[in-house]
């Protein structure tokens, strides 16, 4: 250990003491709240061990800090590892190519025949249709399935907006916004947070030559989803605190949603429940929307408790995260990929208060389902999950569990 290094440790563990004693806690007290042993507390006090980013959330928590351990430059954060491109396996030994020009011609190869291609508008409706099934399937499969499709239909698209005038182009151009934001957020989905936001500014440029003015309100809320996976509050707070004033009610509760989220993040409990009261005084105009065309999440479940939920474990009060989490994944429909996603931090928030049982049989319930939708943002919570179960590496429901959450910590390909 470097002696700078030593001397940011021993400052992290001189400042813990100091704000516990201020709260009249003991060590073994401390200990007790935030579900680590006395002798891992007290060596991150004495600066000979190096506090987790959680583990500074849970002492933020308990001891009404305000996120002061969480912003420390002692505190280890989690490393963002770049993400891949998924893979798709051949079909048989013989690759079938579609290629279409911008204009819609081009031509689709087959089992060495070539056939010559031109595109024209389909029917809006039908078009819709395909897009509400393409996002129906995003929500229970993985991105690998869903984007070859969604990149083909949106080619599609393209190509009939170069032979559409009028209304019925910009009618096209409405629909190729929405599914370019809808391959933004499969390609985060996949792990490649790039290729996210190349699609989302794509979704924005057609969107405002479509005079689609919400799409381009949304994207920063978007923008900011990505930001929050890359655990930068600032950059997801500074996307979403200050929506259009033109901005839909959707929009803004979205944003405010968004906005809760990165104030959690960086360990503000004032501002992020700030940020909740808005979204609440929000919802029921927010709700005024119908699929496939609206941006974002759909309004079937409590999204307002899952945010609530999932802000209180991010400031340390996994307990209290506990019951909104609960109540939210009871109006999402089992086996999609917002139920795992809303369900591991559920397990995780049950896991980091204490109730290890509770989180690992949860888990086990879940992880079918998470391998189904492969899952990069899911990977997260797995991640700290997996430390939880570490640290309890006797128990019998921890050990049963360890083999299968390292498959579904492995990308499918």
């Amino acid at each position: 250990m470097s002696e700078t290094t030593a001397q940011v440790l021993a400052d992290f563990g001189a400042t813990l003491r100091r704000l516990r004693r201020q709260r009249h806690m003991s060590l073994s007290q401390l200990a007790r709240a935030v579900h680590y042993s006395r002798g891992h507390v007290s060596r991150i006090e004495n600066g000979l061990k190096r506090p987790s980013e959680t583990f500074a959330r849970l002492c933020d928590g308990v001891l009404g800090t305000g996120g002061v351990l969480l912003r420390h430059p002692a505190v280890a954060r989690p490393k963002v590892e770049p993400g891949s491109m998924p893979t798709l396996e051949g079909f048989g030994q013989t690759p079938w190519v579609l290629r279409l020009a911008p204009d819609g011609s081009g031509s689709w190869e087959a089992y060495g025949l070539t056939h010559p291609l031109r595109v024209g508008p389909a029917p809006l409706a039908e078009q819709w249709t395909l897009f509400g099934a393409l996002r129906s399937m995003g929500r229970t499969t993985r991105p690998a399935v869903v984007l070859p499709l969604a990149a083909a239909f949106f080619s599609v698209v393209r190509s009939a907006v170069a032979s559409s005038v009028g209304r019925a182009r910009r009618d096209q151009m409405i629909v190729g916004a929405r599914l370019a934001e809808y391959l933004g957020w499969m390609w985060q989905e996949a792990g490649d947070d790039d290729a996210a936001l190349t699609w989302t500014g794509w979704a924005v440029e057609i969107a405002r030559e479509a005079e689609d003015v919400e799409m381009s309100e949304y994207a920063a809320a978007r923008r900011a989803l990505v930001a929050l996976y890359r655990r930068d509050a600032a950059q997801v707070v500074a996307l979403t605190e200050r929506p259009a004033a033109t901005a839909s009610p959707r929009v803004r509760w979205l944003s405010a949603l968004r906005e809760a989220q990165g104030h959690a993040l960086a360990g503000d409990a004032t501002r992020c429940l700030a940020a909740l009261d808005r979204a609440r005084a929000l919802a029921s105009r927010a709700a005024d929307c119908s699929e496939p065309a609206v941006l974002g999440p759909a309004m079937a479940s409590d999204r307002l408790a899952a945010v609530t939920g999932w802000c209180l474990y991010d400031l340390g009060r996994p307990g209290e995260a506990v019951p909104e989490l609960r109540r939210a994944i009871a109006t999402m429909a089992p086996r999609t990929r917002e139920h795992a996603r809303f369900g591991v931090r559920l397990a995780l928030a049950y896991a980091a208060s204490g109730d290890l049982a509770s989180g690992c049989a949860l888990m086990a319930q879940l992880l079918d389902a998470v391998l189904q939708v492969d899952s990069a943002t899911i990977r997260w919570d797995l991640r700290a999950f997996g430390q939880i179960i570490d640290r309890h590496h006797r128990d019998p429901d921890a050990a049963a569990l360890r083999q299968r959450l390292a498959v579904a910590l492995t990308p499918a390909r």
